[in-house]
């Protein structure tokens, strides 16, 4: 992963420029060293991770996102009682003088484990 994001970055070869997923849920059953693999994988250009478990009922996420003549602003929460959920996001994009704003609600319901 770290190779290929480097690629898209270093020597600007796009096809390999897009965000990467990854799934630590399924190299370990230790929850401890789910989030010690999956801070190393953001640290290391993974754009999703999947993990096997939340605590807590709500996350709360905050991403900008610097562009060629741009930048974006992505800022959004998810709710969940462990079988359903319901969220939203606001993004604002400044990109050549230009100004958009964008908002989001969404339901989400559980399909099955990891």
């Amino acid at each position: 992963e770290v190779v290929a994001r480097r690629a898209a970055i270093n020597k600007k070869f796009k096809p390999l420029g897009f965000p990467t997923i990854a799934f630590p849920c399924d190299m370990t059953d230790d929850p401890l060293m789910e989030v010690m693999v999956t801070s190393i994988m953001v640290a290391k250009y993974a754009g999703i991770v999947i993990l096997s478990d939340l605590q807590g009922d709500t996350l709360q996420f905050l991403m900008e996102c610097d562009m060629e003549g741009g930048q974006a602003t992505i800022d959004g929460q998810f709710q969940t009682d462990g079988e359903t959920g319901t969220g939203n996001m606001d993004m604002s994009v400044n990109a050549g003088g230009m100004q958009m704003e964008m908002n989001m609600n969404w339901t989400a319901k559980r399909i099955g484990g990891c």
